[in-house]
């Protein structure tokens, strides 16, 4: 374990010890899984599923995981229940359950049935480019797409999307081109969501993940006193500590489930979040 997981750890472990709730969230692409040739490869190891669920059936722990991916190919990736999800970078979101609906959903759909014609037919004449489409919102992926042309097809991607002007959003993903409505919710707002549904307001939020898609939740936590973990040599500034890849986080949620698990059952505080 490195020096930066060691400290979090400790911090983590302290604050447990204390009798705070621990509300435990993670991106998916790049933390839980590394980044392969194609976003249906990114499948999550036994031992990581496992450690997720362990982890969220402990005293006042509440787990959750956010994504660019949509909210039912993460709920599915992961297949836990009893965790939080949020999909389309916090456009969808599951709150152990209970889903919430953006008040401009229907708009938003509407955008994006028009924004991912347009891109399809541009990103047609580049091979290893492909567009997928989300209920909210839409990425563009380009893992296969030589290193020389990555420059000029984001070139492009950023000319297609110009004649919609601020009423989108482009956010750098790995490998990936993140595209939402600029009204639309975050991962900071799913964060958010995620804490006022688990209820205590001492609770110690941690978020993980590693790259700028990322920054808005990395923000929020920040903002509340929470840890910052990152992953990999993209992660935004506001992560506190580094990890250098998925292997870490494994190991270092194989060490929190150790130190939690061992940690003394204190008589306050003692519900299960949310």
């Amino acid at each position: 374990m490195n020096e930066d997981a060691a400290k979090a750890l400790d911090r983590l472990v302290s604050a447990y010890r204390a009798g705070r709730a621990l509300v435990l969230l993670l991106d998916y692409d790049g933390t839980l899984t590394p980044i392969v040739e194609h976003p249906r490869l990114a499948v999550l190891t036994p031992e990581t599923r496992g450690l997720l669920e362990r982890l969220s059936r402990l005293p006042r722990v509440a787990v959750g995981v956010l994504s660019g991916r949509s909210l039912a190919d993460i709920t599915r990736l992961v297949g836990l229940p009893g965790l939080y999800y949020a999909g389309t970078g916090g456009m969808e979101i599951d709150l152990r359950g209970r889903s919430l609906r953006h008040p401009k959903e229907r708009e938003a759909a509407t955008l994006v049935a028009a924004v991912a014609e347009r891109l399809g037919n541009v990103l047609a004449a580049w091979g290893g480019a492909w567009v997928e489409r989300k209920p909210f919102g839409l990425t563009v992926h380009y893992r296969a797409v030589s290193v020389s042309q990555i420059e000029e097809l984001i070139r492009s991607v950023d000319l297609s999307l110009a004649p919609w002007g601020t009423r989108l959003v482009t956010v750098t993903g790995p490998m990936a081109i993140e595209v939402l409505p600029a009204e639309g919710w975050t991962k900071g707002a799913a964060v958010q969501f995620i804490l006022d549904h688990v209820g205590q307001d001492a609770a110690l939020p941690v978020y993980v993940g590693d790259e700028a898609n990322d920054a808005e939740a990395f923000a929020f936590v920040a903002e509340r006193g929470g840890v910052t973990i990152g992953v990999g040599p993209q992660a935004p500034p506001e992560a506190i500590y580094q990890l250098s890849g998925p292997e870490e986080v494994g190991e270092l949620l194989a060490m929190l489930l150790d130190s939690l698990a061992a940690s003394p059952r204190l008589s306050i505080h003692a519900t299960k979040p949310g």
